[in-house]
């Protein structure tokens, strides 16, 4: 059913219909909706004049928008997916992606009439939004489950463990070149930089996120289909590391306002790692996500 359609009032009526709800306390949830300023579907759970599983499942079969069980929004979800929605933006707003197919992400949420929500998922994922209704149990239960939450030392001094770094054009990165430089603040940042390679690569992750947000750097890391996030530098070092990924995947460091992608490839302990890097425009700065293929040893 196209969005425009998808009225608080056809639930209303349906709620009516099937005498889940009478009139008065229907009214009662509008007031309740007023006065939280949160949308009808949140004040009939929070105020439990609704069962959510019930409410959920007629939200489903009112507006034919595909219902998933716990089990089933497990099973539907792509870890590759997840990324496409900062951490902070799936807690606050209760959604969860789940697959792209033909260029529309599909989105497991409570609440699928909200179309100024559905809205901002368009904008912020890049993707045509497709819902699908789960309860909001169920999907802060995926959350909990996907961002797995460890505790993580802070970034701070690389390990003493050496890179070999090769880039796309078979150039080694040296010592002392523009891209490995040795003196200086950039030299810091470069050692930061390394550190990440080094602690992903030991850890068997399969992909890398830096991500700025309105007053911090989020840092992630996805192995499998758990996304684990690390305390993360401080939002002042984006800029350089953008800049040290960019050398190393031969991208234009000037180019900020578009996409970008490219290689390298790191040696460390006898393991041989082919980064992809990309790079992307966000809201709050440029957005780095790097990609680890473990290639046979040499």
């Amino acid at each position: 059913m196209p969005e425009e359609k998808r009225t608080y009032e056809m639930l209303e009526s349906g709620l009516i219909a099937r005498d889940i709800i009478r009139a008065p306390e229907l009214e009662k949830a509008r007031e309740f909706s007023r006065s939280r300023d949160i949308s009808l579907v949140a004040a009939l759970i929070e105020g439990n004049f609704v069962l959510e599983e019930e409410l959920a499942r007629i939200i489903s079969e009112i507006y034919d928008i595909p219902f998933l069980s716990p089990e089933e929004l497990e099973k539907n979800r792509l870890p590759s997916a997840a990324g496409l929605l900062a951490e902070s933006f799936t807690r606050d707003h209760l959604v969860m992606p789940l697959k792209i197919s033909d260029n529309t992400l599909e989105v497991a949420m409570a609440d699928p009439l909200d179309f100024f929500l559905l809205e901002e998922m368009r904008m912020r994922s890049g993707f045509e939004v497709e819902p699908r209704v789960a309860t909001r149990s169920a999907i802060k239960k995926e959350i909990e489950n996907v961002y797995e939450q460890r505790t993580a030392p802070p970034m701070s001094a690389p390990p003493d463990k050496k890179l070999e770094i090769t880039l796309s054009d078979g150039t080694r990165a040296e010592a002392g070149s523009e891209i490995l430089p040795q003196e200086g603040d950039e030299a810091i940042y470069v050692g930061l930089a390394n550190f990440i390679l080094v602690r992903a690569i030991e850890e068997g992750v399969d992909e890398i996120h830096l991500e700025p947000l309105e007053k911090q750097l989020s840092l992630y890391f996805l192995t499998g289909d758990k996304l684990r996030c690390l305390n993360a530098p401080p939002l002042s070092a984006l800029k350089m590391l953008v800049k040290r990924f960019k050398l190393l995947a031969l991208c234009d460091v000037a180019g900020r306002s578009r996409y970008q992608e490219g290689f390298f490839e790191v040696k460390l302990e006898g393991k041989h790692v082919k980064i992809e890097a990309a790079f992307s425009a966000g809201e709050y700065g440029e957005i780095i996500a790097l990609s680890l293929c473990y290639l046979r040893p040499d």
